[in-house]
Parts: structure tokens; C-alpha cells; sequence
């Protein structure tokens, strides 16, 4: 019973570390008859438990208190970390980043030194995951059709454009929306590409 407790209280699930966790307290009152029935594995076991759970409340906790303060029209005021979800147009980026899915993205007021600029987010519009390729080009030729209304043909050529897209059929289902940057070689401290006034 107790290398059970221990298996099932790694195993990273909410169920199952509760069963774990009871399995280890079931160990622990039995050895009140003296004999060890694997006191230690159980021990062992709810501190995992333990862990998990904390684990399971901090994370969240973290990724909040390192979201980027927003002013009333949405521009990033300071420094922080936000799903590709929540890539809003106009975001600014500090880094290049490589095309696919990501978990979490850094962002930054505009004025400090950038790499990346978010200027379009679109939903796609097939109903069913057409797999990655086909998802890739997509998202790719969404994005160009998009910044062909921003900027001048003969600036497209020059443009690097990458993309952030539902990487898999999961991914699809819970979210269809990609993200479409354009990147400057180089850190700048002004906007890569003038996007059209809100409203």
C-alpha cells in the first residue's frame, strides 16, 4: 500500500495524488501497531503530494504577477509575460521569436528597445485541424494577406514575418487564433510598422 501511495502521489494528477495522499494516511495509522508498514513511503508520498499541489496553485499565481501592466487602449506600460493568447495588436516584443507554438511570450512598452511587433491576430476559419502543415500555411498566407494592407509592396519583400498558430489538434480545438508579427533585424525603439489608429 504504501509503494502505491508513492507511485500514485507522483504521477502528476489532481485525482490521483489524493488517492496517493489517502493510501499514505491509511499507512500511517496502520503502523500505530508497532510494525513498520513502509512509515517512510508513505511520508514520502504526502510530501510529493504536497509539492504537487503547491505546484498547482503557484504557477498560476506566478504567471499572474508577471502580466504586463496595460494602459486604458491596451499598450504594454511595463515589462511582462502573457499567452499568445493574449497578444493583443500593437504588443511589442524584445526578442525574435521562432515561428510555432509557444507558452508563454515577453512583452514591452514600444519606446524600449524591441524586435517584434504583434500587427494582426486572426481566428482561422477551416472547422476541423487540417494538420501542421496545412495549418502553417494558413497562418502564413493570413499574415501576408494582412500586412499587404500595412505596408507598401515593395517593403513586403524586405518584411520578416512569423506567425504563432495552434501547433496541434488539441491546441485547434481550444483556441484557433494566430498571431502575426513582423521582426527587425536589429532592436528598435519605434514602431516596425505604423498600424491604423484604433476606432
Amino acid at each position: 500500500m504504501a509503494r502505491w501511495a508513492l507511485g500514485l502521489a507522483i504521477v502528476p494528477c489532481g485525482l490521483l495524488w489524493l488517492v496517493g495522499a489517502g493510501l499514505a494516511i491509511a499507512v500511517l495509522r496502520r503502523n500505530r501497531d508497532g510494525r513498520n508498514h513502509g512509515r517512510k513511503k508513505a511520508i514520502a508520498a504526502l510530501i510529493v503530494a504536497g509539492l504537487w499541489l503547491l505546484l498547482a496553485f503557484a504557477l498560476p499565481a506566478t504567471l499572474l504577477a508577471i502580466a504586463p501592466d496595460r494602459s486604458d487602449s491596451g499598450q504594454v506600460t511595463s515589462e511582462g509575460s502573457v499567452t499568445p493568447q493574449e497578444l493583443q495588436v500593437g504588443d511589442c516584443i524584445p526578442d525574435l521569436l521562432s515561428e510555432g507554438y509557444k507558452l508563454t511570450v515577453k512583452v514591452s512598452p514600444c519606446a524600449e528597445p524591441h524586435q517584434s511587433e504583434v500587427f494582426a491576430n486572426f481566428d482561422l476559419t477551416v472547422s476541423t485541424y487540417p494538420g501542421e502543415e496545412d495549418t502553417r500555411a494558413l497562418a502564413e498566407q493570413g499574415c501576408f494577406d494582412r500586412l499587404q494592407e500595412l505596408l507598401p509592396r515593395r517593403k513586403l519583400a524586405t518584411a520578416s514575418v512569423l506567425y504563432l498558430y495552434p501547433f496541434s489538434g488539441t491546441a485547434f480545438r481550444e483556441d484557433r487564433g494566430v498571431s502575426c508579427l513582423v521582426e527587425s533585424d536589429v532592436p528598435v525603439t519605434d514602431r516596425i510598422v505604423e498600424l491604423p489608429p484604433v476606432g
